[in-house]
């Protein structure tokens, strides 16, 4: 059943996006409530199941790790054969998985510390699944062009305060296992105190309110936000895939910008190696996909040699500091 929000909501949902260790107070301020209905509006949104849990985007590439991307295919139908999709619900290195409708089944996002690495993550897929892989295919996703949870459309025509937000770096900066520990727990509670985390990690506040500060200046921490069941508020999701051809700089700059800016778009990548680009999006309507697909080979056709889209189904898994990368 599809949730109907009003545009307090909305605006409440766009704050806490941007930064959900926001204040109750400084939150009641900028949407104009009282602070307990602030309180109300948050525990109700996560009660409908619209906030499905509070996390962290963490800057692998601050600590020399690099994410890469996998599309495959199967001969069985995977919704028969739940084996497949635990193995990417359950894979160390998987921080994000979904399945898709289409001619792609499964979408995984691993992270790797360096090619052999790689290497050995992708020989791993292969002898677990191999009896029954049909097709994968790798993307590299280094050059980013734009990570968000939450689609631009649902409050682009509210009044709203841009909230500063911190920018990737290249610089790699060295982390211990306190430090592991507090990124593994911020990517399934990031609205808890200091105090909470202290608690809860068996730290003392001190080291919590330090050890996060430090995480926060040099980059390896982004944003914390809430993850939005989009589907409970009536958007559908689709990730599209475009191979290019006869790069035109500046057509292709063009196009980068859109990706950047279009208000149904919340992640996108560019493989340079490649010649790709993946991209997901939320829309309201199929005719909106349709017409958004239509206008995308029209305006930028010269350089666009296959697109497609795929209807996201379910998503199998999403946690930005997985198992893999805490020290047991």
């Amino acid at each position: 059943m599809t949730i109907k929000l009003d545009n307090k909501d909305k605006k409440l949902l766009y704050y806490l996006s941007q930064n959900c260790r926001m204040s109750d107070t400084k939150l009641s301020k900028l949407i104009k409530l009282s602070k307990n209905a602030i309180k109300y509006r948050k525990q109700r949104l996560q009660e409908q199941g619209i906030i499905k849990h509070y996390t962290a985007t963490v800057n692998l590439g601050s600590i020399g790790h690099h994410t890469f991307c996998l599309l495959l295919r199967f001969n069985d139908n995977i919704e028969s054969h739940e084996k497949i999709k635990e193995y990417f619900k359950d894979h160390p290195h998987v921080d994000w998985a979904i399945t898709l409708s289409g001619q792609w089944d499964i979408f995984a996002e691993f992270i790797a510390k360096d090619l052999n690495h790689f290497h050995r993550l992708i020989k791993g897929v292969l002898k677990h699944l191999s009896s029954s892989l049909n097709k994968y295919q790798t993307f590299f996703s280094e050059d980013t062009l734009r990570v968000d949870h939450l689609p631009a459309a649902i409050y682009n025509n509210l009044e709203l305060e841009q909230i500063p937000q911190l920018k990737r770096v290249r610089k790699i900066h060295n982390i211990n296992k306190t430090d592991k520990k507090i990124l593994a727990y911020m990517t399934k509670h990031s609205n808890k105190t200091f105090v909470e985390v202290a608690r809860d990690l068996n730290l003392t506040f001190e080291i919590v309110r330090y050890r996060l500060k430090l995480l926060e200046e040099q980059a390896t921490v982004i944003k914390y936000f809430p993850e939005i069941d989009l589907q409970r508020i009536g958007f559908t999701e689709y990730l599209f895939s475009i191979s290019l051809k006869n790069i035109d700089q500046k057509i292709m700059e063009k196009l980068r910008r859109h990706l950047r800016h279009n208000p149904y778009i919340t992640y996108a990548f560019v493989d340079i190696a490649s010649f790709q680009i993946l991209f997901m999006t939320a829309f309201e309507d199929n005719k909106s996909v349709d017409n958004f697909s239509r206008n995308l080979r029209k305006e930028y056709g010269t350089i666009i040699q296959e697109q497609d889209y795929h209807l996201v189904q379910e998503q199998l898994k999403f946690n930005l500091f997985p198992e893999g990368l805490v020290e047991k």
